[in-house]
């Protein structure tokens, strides 16, 4: 009869793995729930920024004067990494007075969204949907320095799409990377087990089942060396001690040996 080599190892394995597998799974969505948090934490607050930044050069300028700064500055971003951000300005009535190129939905309902006036001072974030993509818009209001005066919202847009995807890169990667140690733990957990607990155990049964059988053998070696030796060892003189009280077959039944006596001469 075969052991049941491996069976050890394979339970000891899948309590341990499945456990460290719950764990990382709870890892992973944890790990991507706060990924997701602070990437819109970042995304509202360099709206914010930029909201505020229009704010602080519309108010207390004349509106040429602003939108000739405005023009500059999207003169510059030409040169730079300015695809993903934009602004709009509107006046009361909603109207666009200046814009950024794209970044600006193409819905009636989605712009009305960016050209509603928030409270005083106040900066509000809204998103907004443009195509197959997803727009966050920090919108703020402002009061140019004419007369009369000329007020409006500006709105600072940024395109989440790029960011997002990054982000779902970066968690897939992380993944890729939990996964890989995942197994590597399994395996790191199944090879000792087979080494030091279940080889010994092995030799053990082997033994056990010739007892049974009346095959008294001797152990072999302790393949390992901790608390298994000193159980082999007591196993060993276990056997012994059996092997030398071992009462024979014919014996079994409660016979008793019957010894040829001297002969009787006859009378």
């Amino acid at each position: 009869m075969g052991s049941r080599q491996g069976r050890i190892a394979s339970q000891l394995t899948q309590w341990v793995g499945g456990t460290i597998i719950i764990l990382m799974f709870i890892f992973v969505l944890a790990d991507f729930a706060i990924e997701r948090h602070y990437l819109i934490e970042y995304q509202n607050e360099v709206a914010s920024r930029g909201a505020e930044g229009l704010r602080t050069l519309l108010d207390g300028r004349s509106y040429e004067e602003s939108k000739a700064n405005l023009e500059a500055g999207v003169n510059v971003d030409e040169y730079t990494e300015s695809k993903f951000r934009g602004f709009v300005l509107f006046d009361a009535a909603g109207n666009p007075l200046f814009k950024t190129s794209g970044l600006l939905p193409n819905d009636p309902g989605e712009i009305a969204k960016l050209s509603k006036a928030p409270g005083a001072g106040r900066v509000e974030i809204r998103r907004v949907k443009s195509g197959e993509g997803a727009l966050v818009a920090a919108v703020t209001s402002f009061t140019s320095k004419d007369d009369p005066p000329i007020s409006g919202v500006a709105a600072y847009v940024i395109n989440v799409s790029p960011q997002q995807q990054m982000a779902l890169e970066t968690w897939g990667l992380r993944s890729c990377i939990v996964l890989v140690m995942i197994i590597g733990t399994m395996l790191a957990v199944r090879i000792p087990v087979k080494r030091f607990v279940v080889a010994p155990i092995d030799g053990l049964f082997m033994a056990a089942y010739a007892a049974s059988k009346d095959d008294f053998q001797k152990l072999p070696p302790c393949p390992v060396d901790n608390e298994f030796a000193e159980l082999y060892a007591m196993f060993n003189r276990m056997m012994n001690h059996l092997s030398d009280t071992r009462v024979p077959e014919g014996l079994a039944g409660g016979e008793s040996p019957i010894e040829d006596g001297p002969e009787q001469p006859g009378e």
